[in-house]
C-alpha cells in the first residue's frame, strides 16, 4: 500500500503536477444552483475523465476513451451556512495533466474484473500509470498522469 500524504481521490499524491481548466457539464437546469454534492454524484473529486470537445466527463473504464487526466476540483462559490458549496457554472473545472496523484479508478476496476496490479497503463493513449494501491475496497489507487 502506498504511503501518500492524502489519500483522499483527486488530491495531489506528492504535490508535484501540472492542472489545467477545462469546461465542465455542471449545469443547474431549472435550479438556481447544484450543490457539490449533488455535483459529486455525476462527476466526483479523483475520477479519471475525457474531454469530449466541449466538456469533460468521466470515462467508462472500458479502455476506449482517450483519457485527458484526473479531476482535481470543481470550481465551487458559497458555504454550508446556505445549504453550499454549490459549483460554479461559468468556471472551468480543474483537471490534472501531468504528475502524481490519487485516482479513483473504479469504472477501469470494474472492467477487470478485480483489482488492477501497479505497473497496468490505462486508457486508450496510456496516459495513466497505475502506481501503487492506496486503497484497493474503494478502488483508490497513487496514479501517474503522464
Amino acid at each position: 500500500m502506498a504511503t501518500t500524504p492524502n489519500d483522499e481521490p483527486g488530491n495531489d499524491a506528492r504535490d508535484t503536477g501540472d492542472r489545467l481548466g477545462f469546461p465542465h457539464p455542471i449545469t443547474s437546469g431549472a435550479d438556481d444552483y447544484v450543490s457539490l454534492e449533488e455535483a459529486r454524484s455525476t462527476l466526483p473529486e479523483g475520477c479519471v475523465v475525457t474531454h469530449d470537445g466541449t466538456d469533460i466527463a468521466e470515462v467508462d473504464g472500458g479502455g476506449t476513451d482517450d483519457v485527458l487526466g484526473i479531476l482535481y476540483t470543481l470550481p465551487v462559490y458559497g458555504d454550508s451556512s446556505r445549504a453550499g458549496p454549490y459549483v460554479r457554472e461559468d468556471r472551468d473545472a480543474t483537471v490534472a495533466v501531468r504528475g502524481s496523484y490519487t485516482a479513483d479508478l473504479g469504472p477501469y476496476v470494474t472492467n477487470a474484473g478485480g483489482t488492477l496490479d501497479p505497473g497496468t497503463v490505462l486508457g486508450n493513449n496510456g496516459r495513466i500509470f497505475v502506481k501503487d494501491v492506496v486503497d484497493d475496497t474503494n478502488d483508490v489507487y497513487e496514479v501517474i498522469v503522464r
